[in-house]
């Protein structure tokens, strides 16, 4: 029976040597199953940073493109917009030459001073009542008094007309 025993007990004896064997290599399999799932969240998560970080750039260079673009009124707000003193610059933006050289005066004025300066783009439906072949009104009072021809640059201080300039030479003079 002694004989029976010790083969019996080599028996479990390798039985649970196996199971720890066995149990060693789930508990591997399961840590590395867990670091797998934890580098992928982590790539995820450097990754979402990265693409985040991205859009904020983008969205602040959005934005200063919006706020440049925010400058562009209608001609019937030219006298009526909030600022004590400001400039309003109105030229045709569907003429590719035209526009090139203004919207570089106007960038060139916007970043070099203070007062606000506004834009008309005067090829616009919304603007077309105010533009005219004959004479300009260089003195209106009111909106519905403007009579645009060509390219014009007005001051406005206190919601009233203070200078009127037309032609490019006299408004890159002036900008300049």
């Amino acid at each position: 029976m002694a004989k029976g025993r010790k083969k019996s007990t080599r028996k479990k004896e390798s039985k649970k040597i196996e199971e720890i064997n066995n149990f060693d290599g789930d508990i591997l399999n399961k840590v590395f199953v867990a670091l797998s799932v934890l580098l992928f969240l982590l790539a995820f998560y450097f990754l979402t940073i990265h693409i985040t970080n991205k859009n904020k750039e983008d969205n602040k260079e959005e934005e200063t493109k919006t706020t440049v673009s925010s400058s562009k009124i209608i001609a019937g707000r030219s006298l009526s917009m909030s600022n004590k003193e400001y400039l309003v610059l109105f030229y045709d933006a569907s003429d590719e030459e035209t526009k090139s050289t203004y919207s570089e005066l106007y960038s060139n004025y916007k970043a070099k001073n203070e007062m606000t300066i506004y834009y008309v783009d005067m090829s616009s439906a919304f603007n077309k009542k105010y533009v005219t072949d004959g004479e300009s009104n260089k003195n209106p009072t009111t909106e519905s008094e403007l009579s645009i021809n060509g390219p014009t640059l007005i001051r406005v201080n206190k919601n009233e007309v203070a200078d009127y300039i037309e032609g490019q030479d006299d408004i890159s003079e002036y900008l300049n």
